[in-house]
């Protein structure tokens, strides 16, 4: 059989080509490949030589072969690696307001591994990694071309394009670059459901809703609100319980509500990712439930809530992905309430709950109690003074300062909201009279 020599340069130089061991070790394998008429040589690197097999009348597609000068050997592909190409090349979100946390993700087959990649067109201040996938903040608003190259081992390349629309509602026109770094705010709302994420170092924030629209957005906070953008989510929804689990390293978000149900799913958020767990036992579909981290009995207490039709007054406790229902009977527990303030007090070693409301058709009862929980057992206290009968007021440790924080809600019943702030510490609530504080709420 007649081999023809094609000798390949590369960037315009010559190349006196490998050496006779490697030509000889590479005239072997083409000799031996049925069908082939000609091969082409080409200099890969100082080490490395590159060998195509023209295609025969029985060889199909070309074969390419490597050969280090180190093993003198030539690397074949039994079969043609086929033709490289771009299967799958999505960016997500692909147009979304407020969203400025990008996906880019390319799936390629054919050709040899290993593969490179390249991108262009990248928003401001993304810059093209050498991967298949990877996510970056967008903070230049405008549409953007963005294109994939993949080059294989042998060189052979293809290409694909997509485009990604960031706008912002907060940053005028459309195209305007807003400043690197500025601060943007989530829209206006209420009943949004937030807990700090200790594992990601920052406050989770899920939900609420404006009066007219509902929504399913996350967002965190460190020192500067960031929109997040994960690839699944739970659905929008407002006033929905959620609380950081120590043990496993996770957010964990139960209930809520829409325009048209009371929901009763659990979802746990960690790294950018929600993931919804499957639980065989869970709490009814509810709203306004008091979930709260239990640091001395190692799990998420939740309490209460309402379903639309009924105030309840179950406690459920949440450990390694399981829901458990604690027996309780009404002389040992809060009265069946929704939207009432809890938290941990780190001093006293127990979850403190304090007031809510327990609505019984057009009737609305605002409480005033306070009852602290551990061990598996609610206690009520008796205490001399304590913040006025309210719904929705925030609740949580100060750590610093070794006392529980209490600050608002309201009361429909008196028509009043309140901006009063309350310390509980030792068993006992004190009014705080700070200089400054927020608005009524």
């Amino acid at each position: 059989m007649a081999l023809v020599v094609i000798m390949v340069l590369s960037g315009g130089a010559a190349w006196e080509g490998p050496t006779s061991a490697t030509t000889e070790a590479l005239q072997q394998v083409a000799a031996s490949a049925p069908g082939s008429s000609a091969y082409a040589l080409a200099q890969l690197s100082s080490a490395e030589t590159s060998l195509l097999l023209g295609a025969g009348p029985a060889a199909g597609a070309p074969l390419r072969c490597t050969t280090s000068a180190a093993s003198l050997a030539a690397n074949c592909s039994s079969s043609p690696a086929g033709t490289l190409t771009i299967t799958a090349f999505t960016i997500h979100p692909s147009q979304d307001a407020l969203q400025y946390a990008v996906t880019i993700s390319t799936s390629v087959t054919g050709g040899t591994s290993p593969y490179s990649y390249a991108y262009v067109g990248l928003p401001t201040p993304c810059t093209s990694k050498d991967v298949s996938s990877f996510s970056c903040n967008a903070y230049y608003d405008g549409s953007y071309n963005i294109t994939v190259t993949v080059t294989d081992a042998n060189h052979a390349t293809a290409s694909a394009t997509g485009n990604l629309l960031v706008s912002c509602t907060n940053c005028g026109t459309l195209g305007t670059p807003r400043i690197y770094g500025e601060p943007i705010n989530p829209a206006a709302r209420t009943e949004a459901s937030t807990a700090y994420d200790v594992k990601d170092g920052y406050v989770v924030m899920f939900g609420g809703w404006n009066g007219t629209a509902i929504f399913g957005d996350t967002w965190s906070f460190k020192g500067a609100w960031e929109p997040l953008d994960p690839l699944t989510s739970p659905s929008p929804r407002y006033d929905a319980a959620m609380a950081y689990d120590k043990a496993s390293g996770y957010v964990v978000l139960f209930g809520g509500r829409n325009s048209t149900a009371y929901l009763g799913d659990t979802w746990t958020y960690v790294g950018n990712q929600w993931t919804k767990v499957a639980t065989p036992v869970a709490p009814s579909p509810r709203a306004g439930a008091a979930m709260v981290w239990d640091a001395k009995n190692g799990y998420i207490l939740l309490f209460g809530g309402f379903n639309g039709t009924a105030t309840l007054a179950d406690t459920w406790t949440f450990a390694s992905g399981t829901w458990t229902r604690l027996s309780t009977t009404p002389t040992t527990a809060p009265s069946g309430r929704a939207d009432a303030a809890i938290t941990y007090d780190g001093l006293g070693n127990y979850a403190v709950l304090f007031g809510g409301v327990n609505v019984s058709g057009k009737v609305s009862t605002f409480y005033n109690d306070t009852w602290t929980f551990t061990g598996g057992h609610w206690t009520q206290l008796v205490t001399a003074n304590s913040p006025p009968a309210r719904s929705q007021a925030v609740f949580a440790y100060d750590w610093s300062l070794n006392y529980a924080l209490l600050f608002g809600g309201g009361n429909a019943t008196s028509a009043k909201q309140f901006q009063d702030s309350w310390a509980f510490a030792g068993g006992t609530w004190k009014e705080l009279t700070p200089a400054y504080a927020p608005a009524p709420r």
